[in-house]
């Protein structure tokens, strides 16, 4: 489990970024580089850098409006056993309804 706010370890590093797309890049390469040490394989790495690349583009589309400035904080809790990240931001709750419905076209049964 991450530990409380209001408690620094040693063991955790905390980055808070300013809540624009052109951030992105940094979130995932130091996360990237966190998880170097724990000898994650180079296909590994490649997850963490899809993982938090989507989560962080989420976080700035969907948790705030586009002319909001604020930030947002990703932690990276260092284990025994691996490396665990939380993406923490301070926007708007998530709300399914204001996500725009995808249309697929054709009928999915033909060929």
């Amino acid at each position: 489990t991450m530990p409380p706010d209001n408690e620094w370890r040693q063991d955790r590093i905390r980055l808070t970024l300013p809540n624009d797309i052109a951030h992105v890049g940094i979130a995932r390469d130091t996360v990237r580089a966190a998880a170097q040490r724990y000898g994650y394989s180079a296909s590994d790495l490649d997850h963490w850098d899809q993982v938090i690349e989507e989560a962080v583009t989420d976080v700035i589309q969907l948790a705030f409006d586009p002319d909001e400035r604020a930030s947002f904080d990703i932690d990276c809790l260092q284990g025994a056993t691996g490396l665990t990240v939380r993406i923490r931001d301070r926007g708007r709750p998530f709300d399914p309804r204001r996500i725009q419905p995808i249309a697929f076209g054709g009928d999915p049964t033909r060929a």
